[in-house]
This record gives C-alpha cells, sequence and structure tokens, in this order.
C-alpha cells in the first residue's frame, strides 16, 4: 500500500513537471497578452469567465507556486515538520481550489459550446445569445457544484475510515471516478458540438473559448484513448491514469496562456479611412474678343 502511494506520487511530478515548467515560462507573456487584449473583452457577454479564469491564473495559481517553495525552503532550512504544516495548511488547499477552477471551468465552456450549436441552428428571430449575468452565474454556480461533489466524495471517504471498514475504500474512489468520466464525456460533447458549428465565430471572446474547448477536448480525448488501450496493449495503467486524471491541472491554465499569447501576436490588418484634400478649382473666364 505505501508503496503504491509513493509510486502514484511520483508519476504525479513526473507527468505535471513538464507542464508546471512551462506554465512558469508563459506567465509573463500571458500577463502581458491580456493586458494588450483586454479591451476586446470589456463588452463581451463572456468577460466574467474570462475574468475569473484570469485572476485564477494570476493569483492562486501563482499563490501556489510560492506557497511550494516556502514550503520546501522551510524544510531545508528549519524542520521538515513545519514545511509538512505549511504544505498541509498552504498548498494542499489550493491544489483543491485549482482543481475545482480546472474542472469548472471545462464543464462552462462545454455548456457554451452546446448552447452555441443549439442557437445556430435556430433561425435568426429565434437566437437568444448568453448575457454577461447568465454567464456570471453559470460560471460560479458550476464551480460550486464541483465543490459540492468533492465534499460528497470527502464525506464518503470519512465515513469509510469512521466504520474502520477499509474494505469499502473503494466506493468513494468509484464514485469520484464515475463522476469525472460523466464530466469528460460532456467535455467530449461540448468539443463535438463545437466542431460541428460552421459559422465563424462573432467575436475574440467566442474565438477564445471555441479554441480552448477545441484543445482542452481534444487532448483529453486522445489521453482518454491511450488509457483505455492500457490493458490491451499491458502499458503501466498507473502511468496512463495519472497522465489522463492530473493533465487537467496544469491542461487548462497552459492551454489559456498559449491562446491568449497568440491572440496578442497575430498581426491584424484593420482598413484605416484616408481622406485626400479637396481642391476647389475655379473657372476662370477669358476674354478672347481684343478690342
Amino acid at each position: 500500500m505505501k508503496g503504491d502511494i509513493i509510486r502514484l506520487l511520483l508519476s504525479y511530478a513526473t507527468v505535471l513537471g513538464g507542464p508546471a515548467s512551462y506554465f512558469l515560462f508563459c506567465l509573463p507573456f500571458y500577463y502581458t497578452a491580456f493586458n494588450k487584449n483586454q479591451h476586446a473583452y470589456s463588452e463581451s457577454p463572456f468577460r466574467p469567465l474570462i475574468m475569473f479564469a484570469y485572476r485564477t491564473i494570476m493569483y492562486f495559481y501563482t499563490g501556489h507556486y510560492v506557497a511550494a517553495i516556502i514550503a520546501v525552503i522551510v524544510g531545508l532550512v528549519t524542520s521538515l515538520l513545519l514545511a509538512l504544516i505549511l504544505t498541509f495548511f498552504l498548498v494542499c488547499p489550493l491544489v483543491i481550489l485549482l482543481n475545482w477552477f480546472s474542472a469548472s471551468y471545462q464543464l462552462t465552456i462545454s455548456v457554451i459550446s452546446i448552447h452555441r450549436l443549439i442557437n445556430s441552428r435556430r433561425s435568426l428571430q429565434l437566437r437568444k445569445q448568453l448575457s454577461h449575468h447568465q454567464v456570471h452565474i453559470l460560471t460560479y454556480g458550476i464551480f460550486g457544484l464541483e465543490v459540492l461533489k468533492d465534499l460528497e466524495t470527502g464525506r464518503r471517504v470519512a465515513a469509510v475510515f469512521r466504520t474502520e471498514n477499509l474494505g469499502t475504500f473503494e466506493t468513494p474512489g468509484m464514485f469520484y471516478k464515475i463522476t469525472y468520466i460523466v464530466h469528460q464525456v460532456f467535455l467530449f460533447i461540448g468539443m463535438a458540438c463545437q466542431l460541428h458549428i460552421k459559422e465563424p465565430e462573432s467575436s475574440q471572446p467566442e474565438n477564445v473559448i471555441a479554441t480552448h474547448i477545441k484543445y482542452i477536448g481534444g487532448i483529453k480525448l486522445a489521453l482518454g484513448i491511450i488509457y483505455a488501450l492500457c490493458p490491451l496493449l499491458e502499458y503501466d495503467e498507473i502511468w496512463a491514469s495519472t497522465l489522463f486524471f492530473g493533465i487537467d491541472f496544469f491542461l487548462v491554465p497552459v492551454v489559456i496562456q498559449m491562446t491568449e499569447i497568440k491572440n496578442a501576436t497575430t498581426n491584424v490588418i484593420t482598413t484605416v479611412p484616408i481622406s485626400l484634400p479637396v481642391i476647389d478649382v475655379q473657372k476662370i473666364e477669358f476674354d478672347f474678343n481684343l478690342n
């Protein structure tokens, strides 16, 4: 049991090491790009979702790194016990919070993509665009559902420990895995809906969300296929499961960062009206009758 836990932690560290480093590398460029693109989001109904993602990346992801670095320094300088306390009270809550963000963001953009597909099939008179208020409720409502789901998982785990029947520990684990798979299926449905929308995006925020659902859904679909084929290929399942379940933590922010940076560096050609000076030519009459 202990060996499996250590092996799982090592696999998580190996899988997430690359995306974590890439996230740090892109962070200053993302900050600059977002400030450059911010004017495009000011009047968009998707501004609550975009700002929610920006603040989470800039504040909470950065805070997670700072807390982890502080815990490591404290462990090296003072005592390991104090480092573990800091990890438990600082790093772990941020990890849980960021997992809620990554899961809720995927579900939110999936709902938006499904709505866009349904809306595109309607006539122009019957189409209804999402409002700023609706996106705000959708963003934080789905985030709240993710919190409740994990609280229910924690309640089931606590019930197992109270009964001291560790043989039923698979029950909360199965509950979490089933809800996660349903969540991923919903993400794939959102990606499929986005791919079936034939109309171009009407604004830059819509294009941003469409790019997010395509890349996140495509990567998770590929990892899901690898995870499903592991028993047939006799591949180490723990690595594939770690990659499939753990990649969300950095996949969502890295895709958001790359999309923002790409939009900021894209050369946009705009037409500028040129007004030519008007020359008033007066008619001059000549008298050719010479007396």
